[in-house]
């Protein structure tokens, strides 16, 4: 059986409701074989009682179409009353459309037809047993206890579990004392700022500003008065003295983010002020000393940049001193639950709603996902999950953009294909047995074989002639 997530091993319950006595017995002591606890009952009404005794407690309950005392649909509509989060599958001869219609309508998760055998009864419970299992398995801060490696992740400022991320914070501990320059690299959305402001807190400036700029998003034709700053007049619409971003962050860090979009011509200026720690604003006669410490980011190949003459040499090793490399998210996994849990905390509160689950399997789905955004993706997508989950205490995969279900199913099916050829073997031979057994249990009688299974004699003999069952030499034997 399946484990609880606690290291010990979870008994699923499962109800099995038929008047069939035989089919009744042989499922029974089939299910019981695979190590479950199972309970019978052979009318609605007995079993509406056993679910009311033990509400919440079974993991599944298989309920026949064709009952005596009431319609399979009706029986489903009953037990869903004394149990609204009972999973119920129902199991019939009888596969018309009109059977499985009128279950599934009434609120059952599935439709068996029996005939199929037990093979694909017991894939049915297993699949059912394992969800109920996963809504057992639910992630929240207060119920998991922090790894060595998040409270150590966490005391940066940061949130993750991955072994890469632990090193990049041994990275920060070596690098943050000194004075020299940082280089962090990687895509975008990987959380490149949130690593510099990591550097800053942990250097000997950390108790002054930090200031972030991003060269790509400010106009080209102002960087030099933003970057440095202007005196008045030293253009048309210059009415006052600005600061520039240098002196803003003088005794602290400047963080220049998308390094890689600055022009040739302001390349040199930067290096200049790295270099003699000085800058000269727009329009002024004579340069102002500074004190800054320059951590820059990219997620370009600045080595290729250099090759092609779009970056300086001596910028880039001015610059790279010191260097961390973030991997992307699809590449440190470990990271995706801690960051759920987080972002889905803080949206909650923020919208005033009562706290949302994850699932065991959401958080799977999530892992499957090769986010090309990054942590920037990730929160959008959690944010939105959220608000889909809002009228639903779990977040479930059925809540995540379709993309990422998507994603999940083609990695399931891609899984299932691989194994196809086991799955098959095992099938036949586990199918083989049960037919054997149930016809030398019944002393070689087919009529009484067939009914014992719950299928016409007509289907009994069909079934015998594909798996290469001869009644007669078995019956000899």
């Amino acid at each position: 059986m399946m484990g609880d997530g606690f290291g010990g091993v979870m008994q699923h319950k499962v109800l099995i409701v038929d008047d069939n006595k035989s089919y009744l017995h042989v499922l029974k002591t089939f299910l019981e074989d695979k190590g479950y606890v199972v309970h019978q009952a052979e009318s609605a009404m007995y079993a509406a009682s056993l679910v009311h005794l033990n509400k919440g407690k079974y993991s599944l309950a298989l309920v026949d179409y064709h009952m005596p005392d009431i319609m399979g649909d009706d029986a489903v509509r009953i037990l869903q009353k004394k149990d609204p989060n009972l999973q119920i599958i129902a199991i019939s001869a009888d596969n018309s459309i009109e059977a499985e219609e009128a279950n599934v309508g009434a609120g059952a998760y599935a439709f068996i037809d029996r005939n199929r055998g037990m093979k694909a009864v017991l894939s049915f419970v297993e699949s059912y047993c394992k969800r109920y299992q996963e809504r057992l398995k639910i992630f929240s801060r207060e119920e998991t206890t922090l790894s060595d490696s998040e409270k150590y992740i966490a005391s940066f400022g940061m949130i993750g579990a991955s072994p890469h991320l632990v090193e990049v914070c041994r990275l920060i501990d070596a690098f943050a004392p000194t004075n020299d320059c940082v280089l962090i690299r990687g895509e975008n959305g990987t959380g490149k700022e949130l690593v510099a402001r990591a550097v800053h807190k942990k250097s000997k400036v950390a108790n002054g500003p930090f200031v972030p700029i991003n060269c790509s998003a400010i106009n080209p034709g102002t960087f030099e008065s933003e970057l440095f700053g202007s005196v008045k007049g030293a253009y048309t619409s210059s009415i006052e003295d600005k600061v520039g971003f240098f002196r803003l962050a003088n005794g602290g860090t400047l963080f220049m983010d998308e390094i890689g979009d600055l022009s040739i011509d302001l390349q040199a200026k930067l290096l200049r002020a790295i270099q003699e720690k000085e800058v000269t604003p727009v329009g002024a006669a004579r340069p102002l000393k500074v004190n800054v410490r320059i951590i820059a980011a990219t997620n370009v190949d600045l080595e290729k940049a250099v090759q092609n003459g779009k970056f300086r040499e001596d910028l880039f090793y001015r610059l790279d001193c010191y260097q961390i490399n973030l991997k992307p998210l699809r590449e440190r996994i470990e990271d995706i639950a801690p960051l759920v849990i987080s972002i889905a905390e803080k949206w909650c509160i923020e919208n005033q709603v009562p706290k949302k689950l994850f699932l065991a399997s959401t958080i799977e789905a999530l892992k499957k996902y090769s986010w090309p955004g990054n942590v920037r993706a990730l929160q959008n997508s959690i944010k939105r999950a959220l608000n889909q989950a809002k009228n639903s205490e779990y977040v479930e995969i059925s809540h995540l953009d379709e993309v990422i279900r998507n994603t999940t199913h083609s990695s399931d099916e891609q899984s299932l294909l691989e194994n196809k050829g086991n799955i098959e073997v095992s099938y036949k031979r586990e199918k083989t047995k049960m037919y054997v057994d149930t016809i030398l249990e019944n002393n070689g009688s087919a009529t009484r074989a067939a009914k014992a299974l719950g299928i016409p004699k007509s289907t009994f003999h069909d079934q015998l002639k594909s798996l290469g069952i001869n009644l007669k030499e078995l019956v000899k034997s």
